[in-house]
């Protein structure tokens, strides 16, 4: 078993970007990070920080294709004037990314990481965002090839109990 643990942390090594930082921890050390992290998403009910905005992208694509989002994470740092922490998991394809920096950077930071994970055949949901920051961009993303299904399963609900205009395309 740690034969295999290692060879999979060369593994990653070897496909990790250039940029990007690799750490190994032990059990209690993994444990207090993946508490930390996931609980860091900002709480999008919370008025915009003076020292800028917090927002929490989840990102889906096929299992690989976590490295060219973790890559294309490190070029949005630059470009869009953000802090930026990102993690994929190999093994199911999803990437929990918190963007951090001013209304503008925080914005077009999910714009390129929504574009990157179209571009994998993936989608970008938006956790977390200040609402009113949450009115000027959709936090679903694009309509699925499959929404007229979801209309549809909405039209059958008579008393709007389904979380009226709260879901992909404001059904």
């Amino acid at each position: 078993m740690e034969n295999a643990v290692h060879y999979q942390e060369q593994w990653v090594e070897r496909l990790r970007p250039k940029m990007a930082e690799m750490s190994v921890l032990a059990a209690e050390e993994a444990s207090v990070f993946w508490q930390a992290f996931y609980t860091a998403a900002s709480n999008g009910r919370l008025a915009l920080a003076k020292n800028g905005v917090e927002a929490a992208v989840k990102i889906g694509v096929v299992n690989l294709d976590v490295l060219a989002v973790l890559q294309e994470s490190v070029l949005i740092v630059d470009r869009c004037h953000v802090r930026l922490e990102a993690h994929g998991g190999l093994g199911h394809g999803l990437c929990q990314v918190y963007v951090h920096g001013s209304e503008e950077g925080v914005l077009a930071a999910i714009e390129e990481l929504r574009q990157a994970a179209v571009r994998l055949g993936g989608y970008a949901i938006v956790k977390h965002l200040p609402f009113s920051l949450r009115q000027r961009v959709d936090v679903w993303g694009g309509k699925p090839s499959y929404f007229f299904l979801l209309e549809g399963i909405k039209r059958k609900d008579p008393n709007k109990t389904l979380n009226d205009q709260c879901f992909i395309g404001g059904i």
